[in-house]
């Protein structure tokens, strides 16, 4: 199995600077993070079987990035990333009840 990190680093490096120069906007790193997964899943590789792609590539590419950022901005993105999985979590417990 390849890692889909390494099959789309040139993607992930295409966006890298852009998420990391829009320290203060979140609404700006949604957008590019959606982009950068959209251009991910609009490839050949993306349903290729040996490439297995994160259930949730977003937060996929968001952790991928995570170590690059200043301490600080590491610190917005993992609260970021910590609220976005409690929210999943809960929405998994709410489906199976």
């Amino acid at each position: 199995m390849a890692d889909w990190s390494q099959v789309f680093a040139s993607i992930l490096e295409d966006h890298k600077s852009d998420f990391m120069d829009t320290k203060d906007d979140p609404d700006t790193r949604a957008k590019i993070l959606k982009t950068c997964r959209d251009e991910i899943l609009d490839t050949p590789q993306a349903n290729n079987p040996s490439i297995i792609l994160p259930d949730c590539l977003r937060m996929a590419i968001r952790q991928f990035w995570l170590p690059d950022l200043d301490p600080e901005d590491q610190a917005t993105e993992q609260a970021r990333i910590d609220a976005a999985e409690l929210c999943t979590t809960q929405r998994q417990i709410f489906a199976e009840e």
